[in-house]
């Protein structure tokens, strides 16, 4: 495994840091069009949400492209193993990710 940083900026950016020389190695400009964050990360993906636009999207981990949106995502959702795990209303819902990812 390479050591690597993910960031997620206020600029609406995400890059990818070697953790050891704090290089930027990539970056991918404008991902969201309002504040985002980063839900995990889970094989070659990343998943950043963003609450206000009500979207995700999947981020291939070895140059950052787009991979897919996802028309859905609040504030409470993560990761943890295979699983995204939603807050909707009062209910906690889970989504197994090679199901979310293939369904295109």
């Amino acid at each position: 495994m390479e050591d690597v940083i993910y960031t997620a900026s206020q600029d609406l950016s995400i890059a990818k840091v070697n953790a050891n020389s704090l290089d930027i190695i990539d970056s991918h400009k404008r991902c969201h069009k309002k504040m985002f964050y980063f839900a995990g990360i889970w094989k070659d993906y990343l998943l950043t949400v963003c609450p206000p636009c009500g979207e995700m999207k999947l981020w291939n981990r070895s140059d950052l492209s787009l991979h897919k949106t996802i028309n859905r995502g609040g504030w409470e959702s993560f990761i943890d193993g295979n699983i995204l795990y939603e807050k909707e209303g009062n209910r906690i819902v889970f989504t197994d990710l090679g199901d979310l990812i293939n369904d295109i």
